[in-house]
């Protein structure tokens, strides 16, 4: 099943009235109502209805929708995308609707959550954010203190924070992480160049413990592995090492640790590697000094108060400086860290991780079978393109997406984007991969409210209503539908 719900007059409300709705359902079972028209909870629930869901019981007292995928006693993780806490761009830095996954629609998904469970289950709101994010000042800035605070109820709500205590600006809560070894199903197991993948911010020394033969594991939070049910609240947007992010890459916010997640593979692109397209002996240099940085963070969360970590960052910018004077750097010369259309690492990952969201049971261990079901709402009210994740541009599109398969999803999130998925590795292999949801892309269809796009197979769809998004440097005029 995928939905896209489009509606030109769609805007995120204020968090003035609790992001409550402007009209008192019959199924509603909160207090207050908005006296500022709630455009969001009105599309959330009009999908609901549109898709069947409870459809005999719609606009009674008794409408359940989530009721198909939640049964009272549950244990429910809500999975938004909170990323960082500022915006990266110039002159941007409050931007955050085009950076993270909205409040309102969080605040949404959860009083239906609730009506679902009746009383009896367990509620978590979370994820695992960049090592940069202070998720205590996310909080506050982007008005998730006023969801957070809202409820009071006979089910548990917590909201926390993923990230395991060696993460730096970690909320401290009584979590643990749980290894989960794919080995030989992990996108890992055959790559030549294990010894030689890095993530920036973590000491490579132990990325490559973590992906060495038979051992491809990955850490990830308890509370992923102990939900029967995630619903997934990625928020679509352009991305410089995977060139896009949707459903699929959105659970590499499950994470407990970093240091297991490869972002791309040392060296040019000649000798094997994907971090530069070239590399002189400058950029190799300045690429050794930051592993150094990396060891010297990954040991203490202090850092930046560390004398030779700041002379190391110095001497690094220095290095990038004179190799951009004397290389005259330029396009994919001004690669570095992965950040282009030739990252051939990133997507392993991701496919990995959804592969242990689908199959992991509670302990840690794989299975041939489904262990959880997995639901989608994905925010592209205000998407982000350009230099995403960390510094976006907003791009309004005035659309939610929901969808039961996250495979399908991304492929109609890329079409959406006008980009050409045969450049985009993540949705590309995952198409191909049958133990990710076994699709079949000429068989999606797409259903909509908008008559154009409604019970139509996606590879008939043109999206000509909604203008192109503008690629990350090192993927623009690589990935366009028109490549």
């Amino acid at each position: 099943m995928n939905y896209l719900y489009y509606d030109k007059k769609m805007k995120y409300p204020s968090e003035k009235y609790n992001y409550s709705p402007s009209f008192r359902y019959p199924e509603y079972q909160g207090k207050d109502i908005s006296i500022e028209e709630n455009t969001i909870y009105d599309s959330i629930r009009n999908i609901f209805k549109n898709i069947g869901l409870d459809i005999k019981n719609y606009n009674t007292s008794k409408w359940n929708p989530l009721g198909k995928y939640i049964q009272p006693g549950d244990f429910v993780l809500i999975k938004p995308n909170l990323v960082l806490h500022k915006n990266n761009l110039k002159g941007q830095e409050n931007s955050l609707d085009c950076l993270v996954t909205h409040p309102s629609i969080i605040r949404c998904i959860l009083d239906y959550v609730l009506i679902a469970l009746k009383g009896k289950g367990v509620v978590y709101v979370g994820d695992s954010p960049v090592k940069d994010c202070n998720m205590p000042l996310l909080m506050k800035y982007h008005h998730y203190d006023i969801v957070r605070n809202y409820y009071h109820t006979e089910v548990d709500i917590s909201w926390v924070d993923l990230r395991g205590p060696e993460e730096e600006r970690q909320e401290i809560v009584k979590l643990n992480g749980i290894k989960v070894n794919l080995d030989k199903d992990s996108y890992f197991y055959n790559y030549n160049n294990q010894k030689r993948l890095r993530i920036p911010n973590y000491d490579y020394h132990k990325v490559i413990k973590h992906h060495n033969g038979h051992i491809q594991e990955y850490y990830v939070n308890e509370i992923a592995l102990k939900a029967n049910v995630i619903i997934n609240l990625p928020k679509p947007k352009t991305h410089r090492k995977s060139g896009y992010t949707g459903a699929l890459k959105n659970f590499v916010g499950i994470n407990y640790s970093k240091e297991f997640l490869p972002h791309h593979t040392l060296g040019d692109q000649k000798s094997g590697g994907d971090e530069f397209y070239k590399r002189n002996i400058l950029k190799r240099h300045a690429s050794a000094i930051r592993a150094q940085r990396d060891i010297i963070r990954t040991k203490s969360n202090s850092h930046i108060n560390n004398k030779i970590y700041k002379l190391l960052a110095l001497y690094e910018r220095f290095i990038w400086t004179l190799d951009n004077k004397i290389n005259s750097n330029q396009g994919l010369e001004k690669i570095n860290e992965g950040t282009w259309y030739r990252n051939d690492t990133l997507w392993r990952t991701v496919l990995d991780l959804n592969k242990v969201v689908h199959y992991a049971d509670i302990n840690g261990n794989l299975h041939n079978t489904m262990q959880r079901k997995v639901i989608h709402f994905c925010d592209m009210v205000i998407s982000g393109e350009g230099e995403g994740p960390l510094a976006p541009s907003p791009k309004k599109e005035n659309i939610l997406l929901f969808g039961t398969n996250g495979v399908e999803l991304d492929a109609l999130i890329v079409r959406l984007m006008h980009f050409n998925m045969e450049m985009l590795s993540t949705i590309y292999v995952a198409l191909k991969d049958k133990l990710l949801e076994n699709v079949d892309y000429n068989q999606i269809m797409v259903n909509s409210n908008i008559d154009s796009y409604d019970n139509i197979l996606l590879k008939n769809l043109k999206f000509d209503n909604f203008k192109p998004f503008q690629a990350a440097n090192g993927w623009y005029g690589y990935i366009e539908e028109s490549c």
